[in-house]
């Protein structure tokens, strides 16, 4: 009985180590990993633009012109100056400064 469980101890964790191999670290931040493991897409980009960041690399992801354009004229700009909540591609796309600045308001 021993034996037999030894044996089924040993099969047991070499198919365990066949199988890990297959993973590697750039699989865990690749962005089909994180689509299949239910990653939203601004996750996706949070960490795309992390690792861009982290590498030196210039990140060069999907950004909505439509956002931008100067719809309204001067009442249009005054609205996108108070709403908070719009892109304005400043996200994760700054240099630390330590001083204070109006756009920090």
């Amino acid at each position: 009985m021993k034996k037999l469980f030894l044996i089924l101890t040993l099969l047991g964790l070499s198919a365990v180590c066949a199988n890990a191999g297959e993973f590697t670290v750039e699989d865990s931040h690749s962005r089909p990993y994180l689509e299949n493991n239910g990653y939203s897409d601004s996750a996706i980009e949070i960490v795309e633009r992390s690792r861009a960041r982290a590498l030196g690399e210039e990140y060069n992801g999907y950004i909505d012109r439509s956002l931008f354009i100067n719809r309204g004229g001067w009442f249009g700009k005054f609205l996108r100056y108070l709403d908070p909540a719009l892109d304005n591609e400043s996200f994760m796309n700054y240099d630390i400064k330590y001083y204070s600045h109006f756009n920090d308001l």
